[in-house]
């Protein structure tokens, strides 16, 4: 987090071993110690509050239908309840119709573009 090295904090330890001297240095050590403790205290409470709340809204449920969400689930419910064989075999008799009338179009075009030859 802070990227502090061996060699900073062993700079910092002789640098506050020369300004506080070796008699106040257990003292400045302890209020530290006691500093550090009260933080992990206070982060420890800080998460139990947002867990408890989280399990007040029903947070928890809400994260398992956002996973439920995920884009492979997603698609095999799509195919599960959207994709019906029903819906395929409609699809075919729909190209088939469509096809069919490809086919007469093209014809009735040949036969239009025919013109009757005229002796004149």
């Amino acid at each position: 987090m802070f990227d502090i090295g061996w060699a900073e904090l062993l700079f910092f330890a002789v640098l506050v071993l020369l300004i506080m001297g070796p008699a106040e240095l257990p003292v400045i050590l302890r209020h530290v110690g006691r500093f550090l403790a009260q933080g992990r205290s206070m982060m420890r409470e800080f998460h139990k509050h947002i867990d408890d709340m989280a399990k007040d809204a029903n947070l928890d449920e809400i994260t398992d239908s956002a996973k439920d969400l995920h884009p492979s689930k997603l698609k095999s419910r799509f195919a599960d309840s959207f994709l019906s064989p029903d819906l395929f075999d409609a699809d075919d008799k729909k190209r088939d119709i469509v096809d069919k009338n490809k086919g007469k179009d093209k014809n009735n075009d040949k036969t239009k573009n025919k013109e009757p030859k005229t002796d004149g």
